[in-house]
This record gives structure tokens, sequence and C-alpha cells, in this order.
């Protein structure tokens, strides 16, 4: 008997060259092209997020062209499952099992033999684009606070960072800045959110977006530096009548290189004003008044100011009405002084401010040999000036900054229309503060019963007109009172038009 064997051969074992794609979404049913070689007699093709070797639940790769034989011994396509959970994100091998062995093992023994361990056969679970996010303040808001308000951008979905570009070209992952502060003028931001477990592969792609908003000039707040008010903010401000303090604000002036607080109000003619007395330290400082070095019978060429705190006695009679020195040096200190404002009762004033002689007031600008006309030079913050005081505006130039030439007079007619009430003591809208005059070398006068504020108009040569207060007369025409520049009198500043 002849015996013929015809010796079974088993087909060769699959590889894995390629798959394409080869990242998606946790939430995408992926349909994927793997290539390779002898695929023809896949029975099962699945990814391996156990990393087992096995088919395990939602692994199986469905929808397979995995007929037995297949037709192709090179591709095989099929449909992945969407990954359970966000801790799904990762990289996973795609196995396909033959009747030739596994791509992938470890297999049991007793199965055909896996091939060696590629990267070709690698799938990545990536996040999926976040939610849209919710913007504070919400999109197209109108009349947003200027520079005061902060934009913030955030997505509901877990472990995703939002930023903000300020163009389309920034508006990916590389934005930066996860708040914004807003800015006058209609904007539009542009806005990138990512979602992002630590690693750049696994990370989801940008939610893009952009957000607008109109941006407005915001009020002045209490501390903000005085230079930072303008005719927009100051326009927002509540008008201060007298009674209303919550009208005022604080602002921060180091102009000297020391932080003292002066109180600001928009008044009834629509302009902001201190309405405490300024104590910038510019010049030379008299710390006492009756040792004869303030220059008398002329403006002269150096700027002097003293502190009316320090003059003893303060005035015959000596009421202490100017405490300590002659600034606030908080917020708080700065409104508060504005009850004793005006007073003559011992101690009730703090806020004194200081007096200047015309040069020093004028920041040198304003000489003995001015002649008739607006000065600007002054030592008012960036953005101020020493007011004008005059009868008429009719013939004068006036400058840039300045309303008129009757700043002082036209404050006046407004917030009182000739009442001594509104200008002189504690309920006035000026808070018209007695600190009391140099007229002399010899001493400080009148202090708790007249106040003087420099003008930026001189009058003629040698004089000046200046703002006249006593704490029981006021008239119109002491809005425009000559008086010599080497006096000492108290300074108020105007914020520019």
């Amino acid at each position: 008997i002849t015996v013929t064997t015809n010796p079974y051969t088993p087909p060769a074992a699959p590889t894995i060259t390629s798959i394409t794609p080869t990242i998606g979404t946790t939430t995408e049913n992926k349909a994927i092209t793997i290539t390779g070689t002898n695929l023809d007699t896949a029975y099962q093709v699945f990814i391996d997020k156990n990393s087992n070797g096995s088919q395990d639940t939602n692994e199986a790769c469905t929808d397979a062209n995995i007929t037995d034989p297949n037709s192709s011994t090179t591709t095989i396509t099929c449909t992945l499952p969407t990954a359970t959970t966000s801790t799904s994100v990762g990289t996973y091998d795609i196995v396909v099992k033959t009747w030739g062995g596994t791509t992938k093992g470890p297999v049991d023994p007793a199965d055909a033999p896996a091939t060696t361990p590629t990267t070709a056969d690698d799938y990545t679970y990536k996040h999926p684009l976040p939610a849209v996010p919710t913007t504070t303040p919400t999109n197209n808001a109108t009349n947003i606070p200027a520079n005061t308000t902060t934009i913030t951008v955030s997505s509901s979905t877990a472990n995703t960072t939002c930023m903000w570009g300020t163009s389309a070209a920034t508006n990916t992952a590389n934005a930066s800045g996860t708040t914004r502060t807003t800015t006058v003028g209609t904007n539009t931001l542009y806005y990138s959110c990512i979602t992002n477990t630590g690693s750049s592969t696994t990370q989801s792609d940008a939610r893009t977006g952009s957000w607008s908003y109109t941006g407005v000039q915001a009020p002045p707040s209490q501390g903000d530096n005085i230079t930072s008010l303008n005719p927009t903010k100051c326009g927002l401000m509540t008008t201060f009548t007298g009674t209303n303090t919550g009208a005022v604000v604080a602002m921060l002036d180091n102009s000297d290189g020391v932080n003292k607080y002066y109180a600001v109000a928009r008044l009834a003619d629509n302009r902001c004003w201190m309405i405490s007395n300024y104590a910038r330290a510019y010049g030379t400082k008299v710390d006492v008044i009756n040792n004869g070095t303030w220059t008398n019978g002329t403006a002269g060429t150096t700027a002097f100011y003293v502190d009316p705190a320090d003059a003893t006695p303060f005035q015959s009679g000596s009421i202490r009405v100017c405490v300590g020195v002659g600034y606030a040096t908080t917020a708080v200190n700065a409104i508060a002084y504005l009850s004793g404002s005006g007073s003559t009762t011992a101690g009730s004033v703090y806020n004194c401010g200081y007096l200047y002689n015309w040069y020093g007031a004028t920041a040198g600008s304003g000489s003995s040999s001015s002649t008739a006309g607006i000065v600007t030079g002054s030592i008012c913050p960036l953005g101020w000036h020493l007011p004008s005081t005059n009868s008429t505006s009719a013939g004068i130039t006036i400058p840039t900054g300045w309303a008129s030439a009757t700043e002082f007079l036209t404050m006046y007619s407004n917030i009182n229309g000739g009442t001594i009430t509104n200008f002189v003591g504690s309920s006035s809208a000026f808070r018209s503060t007695s600190s009391g005059q140099v007229a002399s070398a010899s001493s400080i006068i009148n202090q708790g019963s007249v106040g003087g504020y420099w003008s930026s108009y001189a009058s003629g040569t040698s004089y000046t007109l200046r703002a006249y207060s006593a704490a029981t007369l006021i008239q119109q025409s002491y809005m425009y009172s000559v008086v010599a520049r080497y006096t000492g009198q108290s300074v108020r500043c105007v914020l520019n038009v």
C-alpha cells in the first residue's frame, strides 16, 4: 500500500504596517483602515484598551470585512468603539487575530504565535472638543465699565483651560491669559479652550470662537491715581451738592514723592475740582513764617510754601484749625476730613494744604513781570491746572485745557447762586477752607476766618486774581479778588476740559 501524505501548512502570522487614521476622540465611532500582511484569515479585530491581548467588552472593531476567507490579504476596514470614559484617553494597540496568529501577544501558548510588537498598530483616543465656554460678562454686552471689569472665559468640561487671544491668528492653543481687563470701545476677543489631562498627544482640539463687548469709561474709584481722571470719567460722577459725600472720591497724588490723598468732586458746573487744599512740596519750605525768609514785596524768583499747621500761634485767639500735616495720608481720611472744612472750631480742620507764593503755585511760570492773561504753568497734577478767575472771558486767549477765564466764578455761580452756605462751611460743595494767608514776612494771618485760592490769571503786573472766601461773608466779586503775588495763598486744582 502506498501512502501519500499531504501535510497541513498553517497560514503565516499577520502583521500591521499602518493604521489610518491613527487618532480620534473618545466620543467617536471612528472608521479605520488597517494595512498589513497575511490578513486574509482574520476572524477578530479589536482595540486592546485593557492591554491583555484579548478582546474584552467595548473593544471590538465592528463591521470588519473579515469574511472567511477575507477577500484581501493586505487591508481590513472596520469601525472602532467609543472610549467609555475620559480616562480612556491614551494610545492603544489595534489587534488582528487570524488562523495564522495574532499581531500582538501575550497569547495562550496553544494559540498561534504573535508577531513582534510595533508602533505601526497604535491608535490614540484624545479628548473631544470641550463644551462651548461661558463668558463673564456675556457676549455682546454693552456699557461695560472699562479698566475695572475683568473678563473671564471658562468651560464646564473637566480639565479644560480657556485662554484669550486678541486676534483670529492667536485663536489657538497658543493664546495666552485666562482673564482680560476691559478697555474703552467696541472690542472683540478670541478664545481657545483645550481639554488636557497631561499629554499633548491626547489633548483635545481647540474649541475656538469670538466674544465682543463695548467698554465705556468708568467713574473713578476710591484711591485711584489723580492723573487717571479725565473729562469723560468726570462726567460719569454724581454731582456733589455738599451733603452727599458718597459722590466724593479720594484720589492719590504723589507728585512730590509722597502719597497724598485729595477729595475730588464733580460740582454743579460739571467740572471736577479738588475740594481739599493741595499740599505738594514745591520750592523752599518755610517752617516758621516769622523768621523773615519769605520774600516780601515781590513775587520773586523763588518758590516758597508753608504748612499752615507750622504757625504758632495760628492767629490771634489761637484758633487751631490746621492740625498735623496739611494733607490726608489715606483715602478714608481724605473723605472724613471734609466734615470739618471751613469750621473755626478748634482742631476741626485737618486738610489745610500748603500756602504758596504765586511763583511757586505756577511752578515758576508766573513772576512779577507776568502781564495780564492766563499763565499755563502750575504745580497741579498732570491733566489738571490752576483755575482762572476773572469777571469775563472777553478778549482773553483761552489755553487748551481751560474752559474759560472765569472758571472760579462759573463754578461759584453754578453751585450756589450767591448764597453763603454753599461755598463756605461743612455743607458746602466747594468746601472752602479757612487756612489763612501769608500777607507779609511776619506771620500767617486770618487763619480760621479767610481762605484765598490762587488763580492762573495775572492782573497787570505784580498782582494776580484769586478766589477769596470768608467764613462769614461771600459774594460774587470775591471770585476775582486782586492780591499781591508775594503773598501766600492756598491752591485748588481743576481738571482740564
